[in-house]
């Protein structure tokens, strides 16, 4: 399988005000995650990945955040579904830090402390992780269930 990113793009940005006034000691509860895949065409591909702040009745937030971050890749020599899979867990990799990097600028220009998301190594979804990514002592076919 290959892949080339053809294209970055912004869906949403969006900085408000809390309409209630948060409790200072409320922590800053920041979300990150990745919006279904979306097949353009036969080769094109579209991920997007997002990062939040959002507050609720139960956990008002100071600043409401939303950055939408999508790119669109271009998709060849795809064997079976599992590539798939491989494709957008690396195509995440490639765009999270453009959104780090957007959603970090949104913050400073609504005049807020900086924020910034954190630093990933290996996957960044829980969905993307390999649990039998190696086997340690034996064959693939002694594998814990």
């Amino acid at each position: 399988m290959k892949y080339v990113l053809k294209t970055i793009g912004v869906d949403n940005l969006s900085f408000s005000l809390s309409k209630t006034k948060p409790n200072p000691d409320t922590p800053i509860n920041q979300q990150i995650g990745r919006l279904p895949l979306r097949r353009i065409n036969e080769t094109l591909f579209c991920v997007t990945l997002f990062a939040k702040i959002e507050g609720t009745e139960e956990n008002v937030q100071p600043f409401n955040v939303n950055a939408e971050l999508s790119g669109i890749f271009e998709v060849t020599e795809v064997k079976d579904e599992s590539e798939i899979r491989k494709f957008v867990t690396e195509a995440s990799k490639v765009l999270y830090p453009h959104l780090c990097a957007t959603y970090t600028n949104l913050c400073t220009t609504a005049h807020v402390p900086p924020l910034q998301l954190p630093v990933k190594n290996g996957p960044l979804f829980p969905e993307d992780e390999d649990k039998f990514a190696f086997v340690v002592g034996g064959n693939e076919n002694n594998r814990p269930n």
